[in-house]
């Protein structure tokens, strides 16, 4: 006869599930300002050319567009729809971070399941073990991508940001240590309040 599951108190769960969203949070903004450091460079080099040629700009002619005042009733259509869009992104950023987070896991999960069978030499494992590597992987792939980014700061010796290189060295670095320090914390406060590795985001 096989033990029931054991379920994870909420509070504990909670705890855990907190910090790894604000890890997730966190490295998605460090991920962001990495684009927003090279994608001027980018544009501004002739690989944007290949792809996305320029408009010619020699024979454009400005027409002027004459718009009437608008009336009582697309003033309120305007009104509501905006109304609508505020609704909308306010209910989109409530459910943003918990969405963020379940995303970046499951592609974690992903990553480990496709090198789990390399890891073992494509030899069958009992389940609790196989969910075992897999918790383990998922882990070690959340702070590779932490610190992957450290490397956008070997631009630095190869061309020139928009920004001076003291600000993209600390804020670099600063993205880097709170998604670490979150992870961090996740996992610790995991092993502290004996939250199994499959209910960790």
């Amino acid at each position: 006869m096989t033990k029931p599951k054991r379920r994870t108190p909420k509070i504990r769960k909670l705890v855990v599930t907190t910090l790894g969203v604000l890890g997730y949070l966190s490295l998605l903004f460090q991920w962001l300002w990495v684009v927003a450091l090279y994608l001027p460079l980018l544009l501004r080099s002739d690989l944007h050319d290949l792809f996305i040629p320029r408009p010619d700009t020699s024979q454009s002619t400005l027409h002027a567009i004459k718009i009437g005042g608008p009336d009582m009733l697309w003033l309120a259509i305007g009104i509501a729809v905006t109304a609508v869009v505020l609704i909308a992104t306010i209910i989109i950023l409530a459910r943003l971070p918990m969405a963020i987070a379940k995303t970046g896991n499951k592609a974690s999960e992903t990553i480990a399941e496709t090198a789990l069978p390399i890891i073992t030499h494509h030899n069958k494992i009992p389940l609790k073990q196989k969910r075992r590597l897999t918790a383990r992987l998922v882990g070690y792939i959340k702070f590779c991508l932490a610190l992957l980014p450290l490397a956008g700061l070997v631009g630095l010796w190869f061309t020139t940001f928009d920004l001076p290189n003291d600000i993209v060295v600390f804020v670099t670095l600063f993205f880097t240590l709170c998604t670490t320090v979150w992870f961090a914390l996740q996992y610790l406060f995991a092993t502290l309040l004996r939250v199994p590795s499959e209910d960790i985001i």
